[in-house]
């Protein structure tokens, strides 16, 4: 969950990004990213955070 760049919109239930296997959806100036498959046992920590990364960098959704 990252800051949201100012003018972006996603619709509801978000975008997946084939690339990187990544849902994104922003809301109320937050955007929010997740893994589309879940994790049963193990949360993917590093996994997710380089493909969500990878993926709000790509769709300039988030500020940083």
């Amino acid at each position: 969950m990252l800051p949201a760049t100012e003018g972006v919109s996603t619709p509801v239930g978000g975008i997946l990004d084939s690339s990187t296997d990544i849902y994104t959806e922003v809301a109320d100036g937050l955007t929010f990213g997740w893994l589309r498959t879940r994790s049963v046992g193990n949360t993917e920590t590093d996994k997710l955070l380089t493909a969500a990364a990878a993926t709000l960098r790509a769709n300039g959704l988030a500020q940083w």
